[in-house]
């Protein structure tokens, strides 16, 4: 996969040249300029130069035909979180919640056998409102068709960018924002109510019941996106 995305390049310079080259998931930054598929999102991170690569994997976008109210009121998580901490620790906290549709795919895992599930095609995915998107080794590979579809990404800041650049993206304005611990930021009070209207505009109304981050003061504008939530609603975290 990388040879033939970097051949669509390299293939008009000279075989007499060289490049520095760090394939496969990028989580540090080389010491000379090298092309790389992901960086850490750092203030020295010069060296990393993001090309579109691994683009079969991590450049998928859908044709999402089902309206957002239309969506279970759910979130959902299907992943790998062998020798992932940062999904674990989410599994931990929130297999049993009933707002939570969680499974793990790994193979040869010793995490809990009940968290072992078959994956789901991107179209059941997007039977659900909310979407989790998270980092594994770096990026969330889902992020960028979860964010052409009519569902709402929902997951912490994120630590690694690929050409997508991540980076750039606003905080409850293009994803849901969550504390990286995961940590619950509205207090549950029975059980949550159904979400009503549509996507569009979503956060305005999700003010007013819910604070994903409340340390961070662009986590409390909302601006953009939203979903309209009833009084008390809740996320479970």
């Amino acid at each position: 996969v990388y040879f033939f995305d970097t051949y669509q390049y390299t293939r008009w310079f000279s075989d007499q040249f060289q490049w520095g080259f760090c394939p496969g998931d990028v989580t540090f930054v080389p010491d000379y300029p090298s092309i790389v598929k992901s960086r850490p999102l750092t203030d020295d991170n010069v060296n990393s130069i993001v090309m579109k690569l691994d683009k079969v994997r991590h450049f998928i976008f859908v044709e999402d035909k089902k309206a957002f109210t239309e969506k279970k009121n759910m979130v959902i998580f299907r992943g790998k979180v062998k020798g992932k901490p940062s999904r674990k620790l989410f599994m931990e906290m929130y297999f049993h919640h009933p707002m939570c549709d969680l499974g793990d795919v790994s193979k040869n895992t010793t995490d809990p056998a009940e968290w072992r599930t078959e994956k789901k095609t991107i179209n059941e995915h997007l039977d659900y409102k909310f979407i989790m998107a998270l980092e594994g080794i770096d990026v969330a590979s889902n992020l960028k068709w979860v964010m052409s579809s009519n569902s709402i990404a929902v997951m912490p800041r994120p630590t690694c960018e690929t050409w997508f650049m991540e980076g750039t993206l606003i905080p409850n304005y293009h994803y849901i924002e969550i504390k990286p611990d995961f940590a619950k930021a509205y207090a549950e009070r029975g059980r949550a109510k159904n979400l009503k209207g549509d996507k569009e505009g979503a956060f305005e109304d999700l003010k007013k019941s819910i604070e994903l981050n409340p340390e961070g003061e662009e986590a409390k504008k909302f601006e953009g996106q939203h979903a309209n939530f009833e009084n008390k609603t809740y996320m479970p975290f």
